[in-house]
């Protein structure tokens, strides 16, 4: 599959006379970078600070009279130029994610004399174009809470705000330190609305149903949740602690020596995953979850990922080298669950995803994996921990609110159900997490900057902003 070409997208775009969209060529990348660094000062300090460098469009961008292949080349670059100026005056990078088949609006910024023009607009609605182009099922993007127009026109444009993401982004908090700053999250649907399965209500917590009200049913007339209880996080004992704390530093903590702290019933024994369990590993996966051919999730079924990513036992446990931690639980020599979770050393984000790989007579294999996400996470030094549960049964959220993890959002289309004997369609996950930011270093704006739908969501996953 190719990007499309900007004459496609031009042609697709109500833009003013004057402007015409074209691709990012190799030359055009020096200027482009210093383009960026005025449009928008604050990005050397944000999570996307790598756009200003010319490495990530050299090595990942589609760049013009080269690779145009969307899995060679991930990222697309689209420029706007205007009559009569010689350098862009708007730029729109949007970056194909295979897994989900979905697309994600990295970032779209206009020259600031041209703002105010309807560019900003169009700039949205290219990425809706490409998206459609290229087939996939939804595009979604991230955006500061209190930067209100671009919020408003995507709710404007019939983007539905899905969530909080904490942590994503960083702004600076003075001359020689950072601040992290939660930013909203925006989802087009692009999937026919038959192919999606929304969550039954029997199958949702009080709290779920409540922020899935809020979300999808919105009603300005109607009086918002109150914001959402939190546990706190549990904490390790004083033995396992001992432990984590004398490990070499930037390695991973030895599942075993939480053994006693997952809340597992005797008989069933956590271990790191070997190597040589992988062969068998793949060989039982499919019986402990018959959907995982059509999930995300199925990389899980190919050896590479377990040879490429994953710490194995007795092997190097950098976390650098190794960002994926994976561990099985047995009953008897028998493998009834598997967990998994990544460290993303860029983004200091621990993140896992709970899925329905355990055995159906051992519900607490799979709500296990929450509490180890909370009780090792504060040990890996990271700035997130995240957690995602699909929505067709309580235990996940329920698993996940007592070990101390918050409900951010929600990623409509992220999950895949067999429906009927070929059928597939596209469900909800749920985003659970915390954020480990020291409050000093945490940033969450007025309530009078954000939109109102904005400042009502952050009310109720965050609290009242000051």
């Amino acid at each position: 599959m190719r990007w499309p070409e900007p004459t496609f997208v031009e042609r697709a775009l109500q833009l003013p006379p004057e402007i015409r969209a074209c691709g990012l060529a190799r030359g055009d990348i020096p200027t482009l970078i210093e383009l960026l660094a005025a449009w928008y000062p604050s990005l050397a300090a944000a999570e996307d600070q790598t756009l200003l460098t010319s490495a990530i469009y050299e090595t990942q961008a589609a760049l013009v009279g080269e690779e145009q292949d969307v899995l060679a080349r991930p990222l697309h670059v689209l420029l706007f130029k205007a009559q009569g100026e010689a350098a862009p005056v708007g730029y729109l990078a949007v970056e194909y994610e295979p897994i989900n088949r979905s697309m994600l609006g990295r970032m779209s910024v206009v020259d600031p004399r041209f703002r105010g023009r309807g560019l900003g607009g169009a700039l949205v609605e290219a990425s809706v174009v490409i998206a459609r182009a290229m087939g996939v099922q939804m595009i979604y993007g991230l955006v500061e809470l209190d930067n209100k127009a671009q919020c408003a026109g995507l709710e404007r444009a019939g983007h539905l705000l899905c969530g909080i993401a904490p942590d994503s982004d960083s702004k600076p908090l003075d001359a020689a330190s950072t601040c992290h700053v939660p930013e909203a999250v925006y989802v087009n649907l692009l999937l026919p609305a038959d192919e999606l399965v929304w969550p039954k209500p029997a199958a949702l917590r009080p709290s779920t149903a409540a922020l899935m009200q809020l979300l999808f049913e919105h009603d300005d007339t109607r009086s918002a949740p109150p914001p959402l209880a939190m546990t706190p996080l549990p904490r390790l004992s004083a033995s396992a602690a001992a432990r984590c704390a004398a490990r070499p530093p930037g390695t991973w903590p030895d599942i075993r020596w939480l053994a006693d702290e997952l809340g597992l019933p005797q008989g069933l024994t956590p271990r790191p995953l070997a190597r040589a369990d992988v062969p068998r590993l793949i060989a039982a996966l499919p019986g402990l979850n018959p959907e995982l051919e059509h999930d995300p999730d199925h990389h899980m079924l190919d050896p590479t990922f377990y040879a490429e990513r994953v710490a194995f036992a007795g092997e190097d446990a950098v976390i650098a080298n190794r960002p994926v931690y994976a561990w099985v639980i047995e009953r008897e020599g028998e493998i009834v669950g598997f967990h998994h979770a990544t460290f993303d050393v860029e983004r200091s984000t621990f993140t896992a995803k709970l899925s329905t790989l355990a055995s159906p007579r051992d519900p607490e294999v799979q709500t296990s994996l929450p509490r180890w996400i909370a009780l090792v996470g504060p040990w890996l030094e990271v700035e997130t921990l995240l957690c995602w549960t699909d929505l067709r049964e309580l235990s996940g959220q329920l698993a996940c609110e007592r070990s101390g993890l918050r409900l951010f959002g929600f990623l409509p289309a992220s999950d895949r159900t067999a429906t009927a004997p070929g059928v597939v369609r596209h469900g909800f996950l749920a985003i659970y997490g915390v954020s480990l930011v020291p409050p000093e270093r945490a940033y969450v704006p007025a309530r009078a900057t954000m939109t109102p739908r904005v400042a009502t969501l952050a009310d109720f996953v965050l609290g009242s902003p000051a």
